[in-house]
């Protein structure tokens, strides 16, 4: 059975494996996704928009609720920015910085996975907080 849409994978997060089960579901959804893009033959605005409108919403929507380290989130995050890189004709030696960089200092402003589950758990912590659950 393959997993498609915006499902987080069933099992409970007290379950011994569960982060690395979503963890490799959000690394084959990225490795999926992008030999989907090698594939075709997108321009580079067709590419920044299958990654925003297609990708994005399948990996974020289970970060809030999974305890992802840095380095899964990483190996995740390293396939789709270098199909992005590649796609905006950049260079592999392209600073990090300036690739995650915010817009108004020069950078491109490309937001990390790991920033994104930082923020999807605050809101949700927010969330709870204001329903006084």
């Amino acid at each position: 059975l393959r997993l498609r849409g915006l499902n987080p994978t069933s099992r409970p997060l007290s379950q011994p494996g569960s982060q690395t089960a979503q963890q490799r579901v959000l690394l084959n959804k990225a490795i999926g996704w992008a030999q989907s893009i090698r594939a075709s033959s997108l321009q580079a605005t067709e590419v920044w928009t299958a990654y925003s409108s297609v990708l994005m919403p399948g990996l974020l929507y289970p970060l809030a609720v999974t305890s992802l380290s840095i380095g899964d989130l990483t190996a995740v995050q390293q396939r789709v920015s270098k199909l992005i890189r590649n796609s905006l004709h950049l260079n592999k030696s392209f600073p990090d910085a300036l690739f995650y960089g915010a817009k108004r200092y020069g950078g491109l402003g490309m937001i990390p996975l790991i920033v994104h589950q930082c923020v999807l758990k605050l809101a949700l912590l927010f969330r709870h907080i204001r329903a006084g659950d």
